[in-house]
């Protein structure tokens, strides 16, 4: 009889240990994938920020050659070069206010987003 009282707490105590290894090995697992998921979103944030940093490069440099070139043409074609560079820069400036202002409106006559994205 004493026997048949012992079984069944020896199994308890097994069994008890191997929810605790499973639990275990849960936590470690949902840990890891934390770590994996926040790693994932640093390396995606670091590439987004080199990827704009080297867009933003390259397209400062092209538009200021664009704008150096276009200037100097210009200049020779009026015989003063001030009056070339102050022509191209205002192109430029122009071509940028087109491009800005648009985005600027008032949205406040919208009476919701998909009103507006209609009306585009």
């Amino acid at each position: 009889m004493e026997q048949e009282i012992k079984q069944p707490k020896e199994d308890l105590k097994t069994k008890v240990n191997r929810l605790k290894e499973h639990v275990g090995d849960y936590v470690n697992t949902f840990t890891q994938i934390a770590k994996a998921k926040a790693v994932r979103g640093a390396s995606n944030a670091t590439a987004g920020i080199i990827i704009g940093v080297t867009a933003f490069f390259f397209a400062f440099f092209f538009l200021f050659f664009i704008g150096f070139g276009l200037g100097w043409w210009l200049g020779t074609l009026f015989n003063n070069m001030a009056a070339g560079f102050f022509c191209s820069s205002r192109f430029l400036f122009i071509a940028d206010w087109v491009n800005v202002c648009p985005s600027q409106k008032n949205n406040s006559t919208y009476d919701s987003k998909n009103d507006y994205l209609e009306s585009l």
